[in-house]
């Protein structure tokens, strides 16, 4: 009887052992981990650490050294562990942290801010990066109520495009034209281009004389009032020079723009006097359309995934071969579905039909373009509530197309509208109390076991 008391004894010390070597062994590895890896658990569905494979393949091509330096007495734990998993892509990449406290001289070695991200490549060559800029946050609300709220992270984009910048050309000129009733450039749309190193600014054709000569891109959004004949003859020879234009056409039904016709129509564009609805590819109502993408031209092409462009009160156009010995060629973009048709003033509808709503004009021999495409194509309220959409790297991949040397990246900012049950985080103190759960274990075992042998 006692050996087989003995015996029992002896399995439940075993027993006891085990799960107190498991405890221990539990404790260590929450210890080293807080020691030596910053955490910032992502168990999202949409994870703000998760890197696009577009960001993967550009980053797998990498031939030159770059450094990524993190700028911060209270680094923010989700940037660093974003730029611990970007740095694990290429091993051309290495990544440190600098503490401007203990380490001043790092501030006027890159000429940057405390809270920023540093891209240093070859030659000198540095791009910066606020955390305000991949820790995205409601300025509005902050500026009113004072309170601030986060809504995006935008690590895979910013990171990206700022190695990008390191071995590319440096910046374009973007000008948007005014005088003719524009529409401001939306948020989005002018992030997007500031993102990818267009520096925007204002042109007044008759005030300031023209098209500037620096102008890389020329952006016409929405216009409600025609060409004056003078500024007919500067866009006609700007684009003839090989300039490169973005015309956003507003939903504008029955209005006649002869000047704007005469400039598209020589380039095998011509104006519709209707709003494009679609009975098939539509949400909600037969004008908020989901259009299709042609797969024949470059700019729709490197669309990946089964994508469409959301649209609303889409303008209709139509496309014909221009003029004869112009040097210009035309091809559509965005177009609905068999079931399309044009709503035309009074109501009407015209019979079922593909209606394209999108297309481009060029030049190739003089390196020329010209787009036209919807206005919501850039809507802000689009953009802000549909993040699945291509509409934003549609119109990025007009405003980069025929550019040498410049790669540019358009990719979602991740909203951080939800909950990411994340640990924003790391330090040792904020991991302490987990540290403590396996210790906590181990004793109330040994409290048990002890109370049972005293039985």
């Amino acid at each position: 009887m006692k050996e087989k008391k003995s015996a029992f004894r002896s399995a439940r010390v075993r027993r006891a052992a085990v799960v107190l070597a498991a405890a221990l062994a539990l404790a260590a590895l929450n210890l080293l981990a807080n020691r030596f890896v910053t955490l910032g658990l992502d168990l999202s569905r949409t994870g703000i650490y998760a890197i696009s494979e577009l960001s993967r393949e550009y980053i797998a091509g990498l031939d030159e050294d770059i450094e990524i330096v993190i700028i911060s007495s209270e680094p923010d734990a989700r940037i660093v562990k974003f730029a611990q998993k970007y740095a694990q892509l290429s091993e051309h990449i290495s990544l440190r942290t600098a503490d401007p406290v203990y380490e001043p001289e790092v501030l006027a070695q890159y000429g940057a801010a405390e809270q920023t991200v540093v891209f240093a490549g070859a030659g000198g060559r540095v791009e910066l990066v606020s955390f305000a800029d991949i820790v995205q946050y409601d300025k509005l609300q902050y500026a009113y109520y004072g309170e601030y709220k986060e809504t995006a992270f935008d690590g895979d984009s910013r990171f990206t495009n700022a190695v990008a910048a390191l071995l590319s050309e440096g910046s374009k000129k973007a000008y948007c034209l005014a005088g003719h009733a524009e529409a401001e450039l939306p948020d989005a749309a002018a992030r997007e281009m500031e993102k990818s190193r267009f520096v925007l600014a204002e042109v007044n054709l008759l005030t300031d004389g023209g098209v500037p000569e620096d102008c890389d891109v020329l952006v016409i959004n929405a216009p409600r009032t025609d060409l004056a004949a003078d500024e007919l003859k500067m866009l006609d020879g700007y684009l003839n020079a090989g300039g490169h234009c973005l015309l956003l056409l507003s939903e504008d039904e029955g209005v006649d723009f002869p000047n704007w016709s005469s400039l598209l129509s020589a380039r095998g564009i011509a104006l519709e006097n209707g709003v494009a609805g679609d009975g098939e590819d539509y949400y909600q109502n037969e004008y908020l359309i989901f259009s299709r993408l042609s797969t024949a031209n470059s700019v729709t092409g490197r669309i990946t995934g089964e994508r469409s462009c959301l649209l609303n009160h889409a303008r209709g156009i139509s496309v014909s071969k221009p003029q004869e010995g112009s040097g210009w060629t035309v091809s559509a973009l965005l177009t609905s579905s068999e079931r399309g048709y044009l709503s035309v003033p009074g109501g009407a509808r015209s019979e079922y039909g593909t209606i394209t709503f999108g297309a481009v004009a060029s030049d190739r021999q003089r390196g020329a373009y010209l787009f036209v495409l919807p206005a919501s194509l850039i809507d802000g309220t689009i953009l802000a509530n549909y993040g699945n959409v291509c509409n934003l790297e549609l119109y990025m991949n007009a405003a980069v197309e025929g550019f040498e040397n410049f790669d540019s990246f358009t990719i979602a900012p991740v909203s951080l509208s939800m909950s990411y049950n994340a640990i924003p985080r790391a330090y040792a103190n904020a991991a302490a109390p987990a540290a403590l759960v396996p210790v906590l274990l181990v004793c109330l075992g040994a409290l048990r076991l002890f109370v049972r042998r005293r039985r």
